[in-house]
């Protein structure tokens, strides 16, 4: 059985786990604490919204790639 981001406890886990280092990240690359907060929330959201396109394994760098193109893009 494979976890599905979509069930909202399995979501809730990946966000626990990750938010705050995709934080870390985000505050290293903008030095702005409220964008950086911003930003996380955005890249979640859009993994929630995609949440049957994303897998359980591979969350991480989904998260971690949004936000890079958050900022970059």
């Amino acid at each position: 059985m494979t976890l599905s981001l979509c069930d909202e406890p399995v979501f809730s886990q990946v966000f626990r786990e990750y938010s705050e280092s995709l934080y870390r990240f985000l505050y290293y690359k903008t030095g702005d604490q409220v964008l950086a907060q911003d930003l996380t929330q955005e890249a979640f959201m859009r993994m929630w919204k995609n949440c049957e396109g994303v897998s359980f394994e591979t969350a991480k760098g989904y998260a971690f790639t949004t936000a890079k193109n958050l900022v970059f893009g």
